[in-house]
């Protein structure tokens, strides 16, 4: 009962702590980062679309951070639920 309780307060705590992160970055982040783009690009349209390019970049990176994190957690459930099983 108890661990079930502690798995409730974590998930609660996460989703709340991954909202409050998107609503910071859409309110205060988003601005910063346009008013930044428009400082370094200007009006020129090559160094408009190598910043592109770097977000594209950054962003599967992240992704496939993320991933790799995920694949290897659920490795370690797959073997910790095999071993605590037998």
């Amino acid at each position: 009962q108890t661990s079930s309780m502690t798995s409730i307060c974590v998930r609660f705590f996460v989703a709340r702590s991954i909202n409050r992160h998107i609503e910071v970055d859409d309110n205060k982040h988003g601005p910063m980062a346009h008013n930044l783009l428009n400082e370094i690009c200007g009006n020129d349209k090559h160094k408009e679309s190598e910043a592109l390019e770097t977000a594209i970049l950054a962003l599967k990176t992240r992704i496939d951070f993320w991933d790799r994190i995920h694949i290897s957690i659920n490795a370690k459930k797959s073997i910790n639920s095999y071993l605590f099983s037998v």
